[in-house]
Order: C-alpha cells, then structure tokens, then sequence
C-alpha cells in the first residue's frame, strides 16, 4: 500500500511540475493561431486590449481614434502605437489589427522578426497559402477564417528579407 501511495505521489509531482514547465509569457498562456510576441507578452487577433494593455509597457504615440466619416457608429478602431508595433482595437475592445513596421523585439510566432530572410520565416511558420511566391507579390501570406496574416518582403532585397507583418481579424458586419 505504501509503495503505491508513494508512486501515486511522485506521478502527481511530476505531472504538476510539468504542467509548470509549459510555455508562458507575461503570465500568459500561449494564444491559438498566429500572434506576435513583444514586451514578453502574446499579442493576438481577437484578444481583449484590455487584458494585455499593461503588459504592452510605454506607448511611442498618443492613441489615434478612427471613427466612419458619416459620423455613424459602424466601427470606432484605437490604434495604440509601441516600439515596432501598432495594435488596433475595434469598437468591442478587441484586437482586430497588428502591424509590426521597423526593426525590433516584436517576433511573428515567437520566432520572425523584420530583417530576417523569407527562406528562414517559412521555415519557422510553414508553408504560405501560395508558395513559392509569385513574381508580382510581395508577401507570404496565411489565412485562417478569423484571420488574415501577411508576412511582406523587402522588393529591394528581391523578395528576400521580411520587412513588416500585418495581421487583421475577419470581421463580419
């Protein structure tokens, strides 16, 4: 009876101390679909701004409001401005855009940041929704039915370094 009280004790420490040993960020746990990582915190389409705005840390500009020009009320999207990193909120508090732009921390997936090569991206993400990529694009592109993720590269490169990420929630109106 002992000898299987004690296994039973050591296979539940063992299981708690490797559900410990998962992958957090900014005591967060890891989002579904793509995300981008900045500030040690997982900033994904369709997340509540709300709850990931204090980990985000100092803003580079004031907050930009972008209302319908025939003064309705259809959509009212905040743009809040980061090193690297532009996170737009839609009317409900949700993350609806992310752009990453410059040089920086910010990572696609933990893993793709601006200045890293296309060959090193799709290594990391997996194959785009069209690869190899046409001769008229720019972008490696991912989509889901929530989203929409552009991965763009650098023309003066010839397609090779990633030079911005664009991610966007599909909404319906």
């Amino acid at each position: 009876m002992k000898k299987c009280f004690l296994l039973l004790c050591a296979v539940l420490l063992m299981s708690t101390l490797l559900a410990g040993c998962g992958k957090k960020s900014g005591g967060a746990k890891e989002p579904e679909g793509m995300y981008v990582t900045y500030n040690g915190a997982y900033v994904a389409i369709g997340m509540t701004f709300a709850d990931i705005k204090d980990s985000l840390g100092e803003q580079t500009a004031p907050d930009e409001v972008i209302l319908p020009c025939d003064g309705g009320d259809a959509y009212k999207d905040t743009m809040h401005f980061y090193n690297g990193l532009t996170v737009t909120e839609n009317k409900d508090g949700i993350v609806s855009q992310i752009e990453v732009n410059g040089e920086s921390e910010v990572a696609l997936m933990g893993k793709v940041k601006v200045g890293d090569k296309q060959e090193d991206a799709v290594k990391a993400l997996g194959e785009p929704d069209v690869y190899p990529v046409p001769e008229d694009d720019y972008a490696l592109t991912y989509s889901s039915d929530t989203y929409y993720v552009m991965v763009f590269l650098d023309p003066d490169s010839n397609k090779e370094i990633v030079s911005g990420v664009y991610m966007t929630l599909i909404q319906q109106y």
